[in-house]
């Protein structure tokens, strides 16, 4: 063999390696996780206190994690695209939370322009119709494979996808509470003074929304909270989770203490998992669920210093003038 014979198979060998690490457009970087923690949660030696699921759009490479039990945040999606969902978990060891992947079967729940195109022990992939418009595009069910420790309410559940109208970017706000206001009251874009504002106003209806009925944030039905919150301030993030609250509690919602707690501290307070349950005050709202109900916990919580801290409230809701017309 020659030198330069010898010289052009060693250039075409590094060029093969370097290409087998690169990843090819349209293909899914595979997660991975400590093995031993996830042995553990498999075989319930270790508690798993959360779920949440990764979000990858094929070929795109940006991955969003969302809380799905007891968070309940929906899956950002664009209509026309496949995604992948990885389920996985919040796992204790030693007192700290580990992310660890979480088996589990899916199917579809809801949404006439989902489907399943494959899945594997812990994830699916998803096709988002064309058709899909902004709003709620559809439910994906998931049911935990036995063998974990886990509370009831967390081995089965909807993963909702929340399509928006744009892959360009002109209409993603769409889905997320961005196309409010446009009916020209006090909330439109012509208080320009005041767009953080209205972004905050949107973001702490969300997590009213999400954290005290558990159910995604839809822009249509929330309007006139967010609008309301806008213009009242502190004032009317206290009576809309007081409204919040009370709606749930007059349809009579079965509700796990322990978990509905544990969503209000994850949604309102913006804990970390590992940051609850060595928390006695969460204990202590448990027990205030149990006896006084949930608009007791949830006045408790609004109304602490933790919670105005959580979204800052202070700086752009109090030295606003209610009244601008």
């Amino acid at each position: 063999m020659t030198q330069n014979q010898t010289l052009t198979r060693l250039l075409t060998a590094s060029a093969l390696a370097f290409a087998l690490t690169v990843p090819v457009a349209g293909q899914m970087r595979e997660r991975s996780w400590n093995r031993d923690h996830s042995r553990s949660v498999e075989t319930g030696a270790t508690k798993v206190i959360a779920i949440q699921v990764w979000a990858d759009p094929l070929g795109n490479g940006r991955a969003e994690r969302y809380g799905i039990s007891p968070d309940n945040q929906a899956v950002q999606v664009i209509p026309g695209d496949r995604v992948r969902l990885t389920l996985v978990g919040t796992g204790l060891f030693n007192g700290e939370g580990e992310e660890v992947p979480v088996a589990a079967t899916f199917n579809v729940e809801a949404g006439r322009d989902l489907s399943i195109l494959r899945s594997g022990s812990n994830w699916v992939e998803v096709a988002v119709g064309g058709d899909s418009r902004g709003g709620v595009a559809g439910q994906i069910g998931y049911r935990v494979r036995s063998g974990y420790e886990m509370r009831g309410a967390l081995t089965s559940g909807r993963i909702t996808l929340e399509a928006q109208r744009s892959a360009r970017g002109e209409d993603r706000g769409r889905g997320r509470g961005d196309d409010y206001g446009r009916g020209g009251d006090r909330y439109d874009g012509n208080d320009t003074g005041y767009a953080t504002r209205r972004e905050k106003a949107r973001l702490v209806t969300r997590a009213l929304v999400e954290g005290i009925v558990n159910t995604p944030f839809d822009p249509s039905r929330d309007r006139d909270r967010v609008i309301e919150i806008y213009e009242q301030g502190y004032r009317g993030v206290r009576e809309n989770a007081k409204e919040l609250a009370y709606s749930v509690e007059r349809r009579r919602i079965a509700l796990d203490p322990e978990t509905t707690v544990f969503r209000l501290y994850r949604v309102l307070l913006k804990r970390d998992p590992d940051q609850i349950q060595s928390d006695r005050g969460y204990y202590s709202n448990v027990k205030a669920l149990r006896r006084s109900g949930l608009r007791s916990v949830v006045k408790t919580i609004v109304e602490s210093p933790e919670f105005r801290r959580a979204y800052d409230l202070d700086r752009d809701f109090d030295g606003y003038r209610q009244s601008r017309r």
